[in-house]
């Protein structure tokens, strides 16, 4: 989707000093001492309160959420999404999430911002106007840049 220039710049500024050692350090402690589920639990309800701090209008266009979404993503220079109707579900793909720098295909630092991702779209796209019993879920992770994340009804299946 984006050149490899872009990558680099959007990588640079996703790496604060300090703030993003630390949210390393906690990922790194909450896969050691809580069980796997547990801690992505945790990080997902994390990233459903950010999308409650920062909130978006509610948007009747997919297009406008899209646009939303990407000017808050923006924001905290964590990548890009693109956000396709699939009929029954959403598919949002998220370009660029940040990554840890000394091993950007960390399956488990992966795991963990996608878990961050999923609250946040979550609460961003019941704030547009879905239902409570819609949810986000990570789908796949393409290494190192994609995340490919599915909104639906997931109790329904």
């Amino acid at each position: 989707m984006v050149d490899s220039s872009y990558a680099n710049y959007l990588e640079n500024l996703q790496q604060p000093a300090g703030w993003f050692d630390l949210v390393l350090v906690f990922t790194r402690m909450m896969a050691a001492n809580a069980e796997q589920q547990v801690a992505l639990d945790f990080l997902c309800e994390a990233g459903y309160r950010v999308a409650l701090r920062y909130p978006l209008p509610e948007e009747e266009l997919l297009s406008d959420l899209q646009s939303s979404i990407n000017s808050r993503l923006d924001l905290f220079k964590w990548g890009v999404a693109e956000i396709e109707d699939c009929q029954d579900s959403l598919l949002i793909h998220h370009h660029y999430p940040p990554l840890d720098p000394q091993n950007p295909q960390d399956k488990m630092f992966l795991k963990a911002i996608s878990s961050v991702l999923s609250g946040l779209y979550t609460g961003w796209i019941q704030q547009s106007g879905a239902s409570a019993k819609l949810s986000c879920r990570l789908e796949q992770i393409t290494p190192p840049h994609e995340l490919t994340f599915r909104f639906k009804n997931f109790s329904a299946t």
